[in-house]
């Protein structure tokens, strides 16, 4: 019976973006969707490879050329006698590339259809989640409200393109594009992020210093990130992003 989900490693949806193997990876999670290690078929491989283009939308061609990096990278073998297709489990193909950590998330229907914006996602939430639990831990060491930055915004926390483009290792402008496009098929919710802008002391700066500002260095004003509020002055910041993906943990022997 196919199950109605799986649980793929967020490393693997890192590879595949970074090293464009996108529909590769996609037809690896779809076969260990449809099956928990071999796959029998019945009739010739190539008609289940027409089954397999119409499920995942994408040409028959793409899927043959797919299964055949699957096969050279032994990600998948197919035995012609037994008519029976092996995919390595999830625990091997973690050693297989040496992935440092156990990070999975869920994978349904619709991230099938839409792979590449949903491995996007994946990378997102991973990194959006470290990046909360890394300002989270310092400041608790520095006395800061570690519950309010946990709690902050119901769920959602600002993840700036710079710092995705450094994790990643990929420029600022191809983690904008990873955040639109996650953000286009829904699987992250993007929400504007508008915050005071505090002096050396600590306190807010009144909304008068904007004119101050403007004369000083015109620039800071005309990329737009500043805002006079009724009292103080405030800055856009980073979108605060909220997950529409679960992520879990795997657990390997």
């Amino acid at each position: 019976m196919k199950r109605a989900y799986t649980t793929i490693p967020v490393e693997l949806c890192a590879y595949a973006l970074l090293n464009q193997k996108v529909n590769p990876i996609r037809l690896y999670a779809y076969l260990k969707l449809h099956a928990s290690g071999h796959l029998r078929y019945e009739r010739d491989i190539f008609e289940h490879i027409k089954d397999w283009a119409e499920d995942l939308s994408i040409h028959k061609k793409t899927v043959q050329t797919c299964l055949q990096w699957l096969i050279d990278n032994k990600l998948v073998t197919i035995n012609s006698n037994l008519k029976s297709i092996r995919i390595i489990g999830y625990e091997q193909l973690h050693r297989k590339f040496k992935f440092e950590n156990k990070s999975a998330v869920v994978l349904e229907e619709k991230g099938y259809l839409h792979f590449k914006a949903f491995c996007c996602a994946a990378v997102i939430i991973y990194y959006r989640n470290k990046k909360r639990w890394l300002d989270c831990r310092s400041a608790s060491k520095k006395g800061g409200a570690r519950k309010n930055l946990k709690q902050s915004n119901r769920g959602f926390y600002p993840l700036p393109c710079e710092y995705l483009a450094k994790c990643l290792n990929v420029s600022k402008t191809t983690a904008f594009n990873y955040k639109v496009a996650a953000a286009t098929q829904n699987f992250i919710e993007k929400k504007k992020n508008i915050v005071p802008v505090f002096n050396n002391v600590g306190d807010k700066m009144p909304r008068e210093i904007y004119s101050v500002l403007e004369r000083m260095d015109s620039d800071i004003i005309t990329i737009g990130r500043f805002r006079k509020g009724k009292k103080f002055l405030r800055k856009v910041d980073s979108d605060l992003i909220g997950s529409n993906i679960i992520i879990k943990t795997k657990k390997y022997r």
